[in-house]
């Protein structure tokens, strides 16, 4: 799948692949693990939807991409700084939007889609695409985002810290 970023869905046994090689979206379904796609993936990779990417290089992060699921939506980065939320049976966009900056990344959780940006992170409200909040980073290095153990995390490699994001209040610790 080249450089895509993907995502697993446990309930649906799904894999969304991202890649920007191909302009593509694919699915996989992690139980039939068959042969390898055309491009270098695993299990059975069927293409479902072609999306024009964004490849770009911005300060120390180059060429970023996000692509996150909930099982019925997937929310995917496109070009022009847009992130756009489809349906997952239907491939029909519900919805996109334009961000302000520079998104790179993306992680879901706590009925939040989190959008990792040049010196911040934007939570996203899942139905709408709406701008709940922007969270500063206090940094231009950061190149990873995750959901898990109660918080947003997002790592460093310029001082090798990560910040820990509370999804309730904002607050940020530095570790």
């Amino acid at each position: 799948p080249g450089a895509g970023q993907l995502t697993a869905v446990s309930v649906r046994r799904e894999i969304w692949v991202a890649s920007p090689d191909n302009q593509i979206i694919s699915k996989v379904d992690a139980d039939e693990n068959e042969s390898l796609d055309p491009w270098g993936g695993f299990g059975r990779v069927r293409p479902t939807h072609e999306f024009v990417y964004r490849r770009r290089t911005s300060g120390t992060n180059e060429a970023r991409l996000g692509i996150v699921s909930s099982g019925a939506f997937v929310w995917i980065l496109g070009t022009g700084n847009t992130i756009s939320m489809f349906d997952s049976s239907s491939l029909d966009v519900q919805h996109t939007r334009t961000m302000a900056g520079v998104p790179e990344l993306l992680a879901k959780g706590f009925g939040r889609v989190w959008v990792l940006g040049l010196g911040e992170v934007v939570a996203i409200n899942t139905r709408s695409l709406a701008v709940d909040r922007r969270i500063p980073t206090g940094d231009v290095c950061s190149n990873g985002t995750a959901v898990g153990e109660g918080a947003v995390w997002v790592s460093n490699p310029c001082d090798g810290s990560v910040l820990k994001i509370d999804p309730r209040s904002g607050a940020t610790t530095r570790i």
